[in-house]
């Protein structure tokens, strides 16, 4: 884990929060916001940390692209995603930007399950998530079987990703804050 200088800790809260926002509002994140929070982590971290903050936030911005093309590739999301994390890649690097998305799919599970329990949807929910996991470690589309399990065209919870991330981006910095003072 890399600590974050305050400029780029404040400008991973304002891009994240503004698009979990967006997203939760208009189920989509806007081309303007991703581009600009990308080009942004990219400048600051030339500013900051020269040739090598470059290297770095062309590294996590890459990382992004990468996993979120080859989940596209297997049809378990859709390209919108990528908007949302590309920027968080360029401001933190690829290090942070793991940590990050594991605590946001960690997070996320959690708050998956509690929402399914209080709606008393988990049984579907579950079953259908469940079968396209066990689809997807026997290297088969999560559709293959049956139409009902893709992930798009299923009747179980769906939660913003945006906000999902601006979750698992609080706690990291919480984490980091926590660690740089040890």
């Amino acid at each position: 884990m890399i600590h974050l200088p305050l400029m780029a800790s404040a400008t991973l809260v304002v891009v994240r929060v503004l698009g979990a926002w967006l997203d939760i509002r208009r189920v989509e994140v806007p081309d303007w916001l991703s581009i600009a929070g990308a080009m942004f982590g990219v400048g600051l971290n030339l500013f900051l940390f020269g040739v090598r903050g470059l290297i770095v936030a062309a590294a996590g911005l890459s990382l992004a692209v990468c996993t979120y093309f080859a989940l596209h590739l297997l049809r378990m999301v859709n390209l919108g995603r990528l908007k949302v994390m590309a920027p968080v890649g360029a401001i933190v690097g690829p290090w942070n930007w793991l940590l990050i998305c594991a605590l946001s799919v960690v997070l996320g599970l959690s708050i998956a399950i509690v929402v399914a329990l209080s709606t008393a949807r988990l049984h579907q929910t579950g079953a259908t998530k469940g079968m396209v996991v066990r689809e997807f470690f026997q290297f088969l589309p999560p559709f293959h079987k049956a139409d009902k399990l893709s992930l798009r065209r299923h009747n179980g919870l769906i939660m913003r990703h945006g906000s999902v991330i601006a979750v698992g981006m609080l706690f990291f910095l919480a984490i980091t804050a926590v660690w740089v003072r040890r």
